[in-house]
C-alpha cells in the first residue's frame, strides 16, 4: 500500500460544495446489488434519458445482465441501461436538508476492504447515485454535500454515542484529511474518495444520530492549519497505543502541523522516544493508567464504529506459525518459495514502538536460508497476518517454530488517536485542546462563508 503525498491546500481558497464517493468499487466484484429508496424516486440512463419510478420502501434488484445493468422488481426486469444509470428522490432532495437523511438503502457495502474485519453490511445513504458497469461488475458512486458527507464519516468511524466534543475533533480531521486527498488515493476514477478506510469509512447514517449530526455540521468550515495556512492533513487511527507515530517514519515523507506525542495524562512519566519495547507491550505494565487511549475497557463497545469489532484495541497478543508466515510471504511477494520463516528481526522503529523495517528470515522448500526485507509498516503488517496486523508496536517472541506478537494500539498511529480522543472528551476537554493535543504545531482555521 503506497501512500500518495498529500495535496498542498491554501484555506483561503477552499471552496467545495459537493464530493463523489464510491461506495462500491470494481474490485468488490458485485453483480447484484438491492437498492431501497426511502421516499418517491427516479431511475435514468444517462446515455438515452429513458427513465422509471422508483416508489418508496421498494426493494428493487440491480443486476448485471448481458453486459446491461437490469433492474428488477420482484424478479421482473422492469428497466434497463447499456450506460450509467442515475438515481435521485423527487421528494425532500438531501441538497436542501439541513441534515444529511437516509435517501437510499444498499446491500451489499463491503466494509474494511483489506483488512481483518472485512464483512458485507446494510448501509443507507443521503444523496443521488451514479450505477456503472465495470468490467462485469457493478460500480456504485453516491453525490452529495461535502458537509453531509463528512458529518456522515464520523458517525460510521466512531459511535454516535461518543462525546459531542469528540465529534467536533473527529470532523474536523476528517474534513481537514479529506480536502489534501481528493482524487488522490483512486486517481482515474469517477470518485474523489472511496467509502472504506483506505480512505475514510462512510457508511451514510446508517449509525447516525441527529445529535452527532448536527454537533459536526456546527464546525462548518473549521480546518486544521499549518503556520503558511496550508490545510494539513490530519491523520488518524483507532489508537496510537500510547505515542503517536511520525508521518515520516510511516509514510516516508514529512508533514508540516504532525509530530509524534504521548497521548498522557496529566502528570503522564511517559516520555519520547520509547525505548523498551518489551515492558511498553506488557498488560501488567501500568500504562493504561497514564495515557488516554487506554480508557476503560467496559466503555469501548459504546464508542466503537458500527462495523467494528469488541476486542482488545489498546494491548492485544497475535500468534502466528513458522508455517503460516510463509504462506502469507509466499502469496503477497515475489518470493514464493519459503516453507518456514526462521526469525523476524526488527531494523528500524518509530517513536512509537512500530516497526518500519522488518527483516524476514526463511528456509525454502530446497532448505536454503533466504530473507526478505519489508520496508513499510503496511507491509509489515500484511505479511505477519492472514489480512491486516492490528499494528507493527509489537515485541515479537518465538518459541520454536512459533511466533506470537505482543502489541500495542490499532492503526498506523499518525495524528488524531480516535480512542484517546474519546476518553479526553470524557473527560471534560474540547475540541479545540483536544486537537491541540494530537496536532500541537497546528491551528484551527474556518473558511469564511462556510461556517
Amino acid at each position: 500500500m503506497l501512500e500518495p503525498k498529500p495535496l498542498i491546500v491554501r484555506a483561503t481558497e477552499i471552496d467545495k460544495e459537493e464530493i463523489r464517493v464510491g461506495v462500491v468499487l470494481e474490485e468488490d466484484g458485485i453483480t447484484t446489488l438491492s437498492l431501497t429508496p426511502k421516499q418517491r424516486g427516479i431511475i435514468r440512463c444517462n446515455a438515452t434519458s429513458s427513465e422509471a419510478t422508483l416508489n418508496a420502501e421498494t426493494t428493487y434488484t440491480l443486476k448485471v445482465n448481458d453486459r446491461r445493468l437490469s433492474l428488477l422488481e420482484g424478479g421482473k426486469e422492469i428497466f434497463y441501461g447499456e450506460g450509467p444509470l442515475s438515481a435521485l428522490l423527487t421528494q425532500n432532495p438531501t441538497t436542501q436538508a439541513l441534515l444529511p437523511s437516509g435517501d437510499f438503502t444498499l446491500f451489499p457495502i463491503i466494509a474494511g476492504r483489506s483488512f481483518h474485519w472485512k464483512k458485507e453490511i446494510t448501509a443507507t445513504f443521503p444523496g443521488a447515485f451514479e450505477f456503472s458497469l465495470r468490467h462485469n461488475t457493478i460500480e456504485v458512486v453516491n453525490i452529495l454535500p461535502y458537509e453531509h458527507y463528512i458529518a456522515c464519516v464520523v458517525v460510521s468511524e466512531m459511535s454516535a454515542g461518543t462525546p459531542i466534543e469528540f465529534v467536533k475533533t473527529q470532523t474536523i480531521a476528517a474534513r481537514s484529511w479529506a480536502c489534501c486527498f481528493l482524487n488522490e488515493k483512486h486517481p482515474d476514477s469517477p470518485y474523489e474518495l472511496c467509502n472504506d478506510d483506505d480512505c475514510q469509512r462512510y457508511h451514510g447514517v446508517t449509525f447516525a444520530d441527529p445529535t452527532s449530526l448536527q454537533a459536526s455540521l456546527e464546525t462548518a468550515g473549521e480546518y486544521l492549519v499549518d503556520e503558511k495556512l496550508h490545510v494539513v492533513p490530519a491523520y488518524y487511527s483507532k489508537s496510537c497505543g500510547g505515542i503517536t507515530e511520525n508521518a515520516e517514519d510511516t509514510f516516508g515523507f514529512s508533514l508540516h502541523g504532525i509530530s509524534s506525542v504521548v497521548d498522557g495524562v496529566p502528570g503522564c512519566t511517559v516520555t519520547l522516544p520509547l525505548t523498551d519495547i518489551n515492558e511498553w507491550v506488557r498488560r501488567d505494565h501500568g500504562s493504561e493508567k497514564e495515557l488516554y487511549c487506554g480508557g476503560p475497557k467496559e466503555k469501548l463497545e459504546e464508542i466503537l464504529g458500527g462495523v467494528d469489532d469488541a476486542g482488545e484495541y489498546f494491548r492485544w497478543v497475535h500468534e502466528e506459525s513458522a508455517a503460516s508466515l510463509a504462506t502469507y510471504l509466499n502469496e503477497k511477494t515475489d518470493h514464493t518459495e519459503a516453507e518456514k520463516v526462521t526469525a523476524l528481526i526488527p531494523l528500524r522503529r518509530g517513536n512509537s514502538g512500530r516497526i518500519h523495517e522488518l527483516e524476514i528470515h526463511y528456509q525454502t522448500t530446497a532448505g536454503e536460508q533466504k530473507q526478505y526485507q519489508a520496508r513499510s509498516q503496511y507491509e509489515i503488517r500484511s505479511l505477519l497476518h492472514p489480512s491486516f496486523l492490528y499494528s507493527t508496536a509489537i515485541e515479537i517472541q518465538q518459541d520454536g517454530e512459533n511466533f506470537t506478537f505482543l502489541g500495542a494500539g490499532w492503526g498506523h498511529g499518525v495524528g488524531l488517536c480516535q480512542i484517546g480522543a474519546t476518553f479526553r472528551a470524557l473527560a471534560g476537554q474540547g475540541y479545540e485542546e483536544i486537537l491541540r493535543a494530537y496536532f500541537p504545531e497546528a491551528s484551527l482555521f474556518r473558511v469564511p462563508d462556510q461556517g
